[in-house]
């Protein structure tokens, strides 16, 4: 299932290492904020910072987006065994104004 969603794109990384059981890892780290999200609480000034993962080859891509700048991302929910995960499958490179 893939849905569209505009969120404030923050900034990236991407990472790339074996883990201790041979099994290599790679990933690109994506951090957004969805305006549409209350304050962190009553008390606290400031939205959550999200954390996405995409694949690692998309990094890419979003390297080249602007920080604080809106974006559309396509999400796609997926199941790791019982776990529900929501990662990025792709990103629309023209900003949202």
């Amino acid at each position: 299932m893939q849905i569209q969603k505009k969120l404030l794109y923050i900034g990236s990384s991407r990472y790339s290492f074996e883990a201790d059981d041979g099994k290599k890892l790679a990933a690109t780290k994506i951090h957004t904020v969805d305006a549409t999200e209350k304050a962190l609480g009553d008390d606290v000034t400031g939205l959550y910072v999200g954390e996405l993962k995409a694949d690692y080859m998309l990094f890419d891509k979003i390297k080249k987006l602007e920080p604080l700048t809106y974006y559309t991302f396509a999400l796609e929910l997926t199941m790791q065994g019982k776990k529900a995960v929501i990662t990025v499958a792709d990103v629309d490179v023209n900003a949202n104004k």
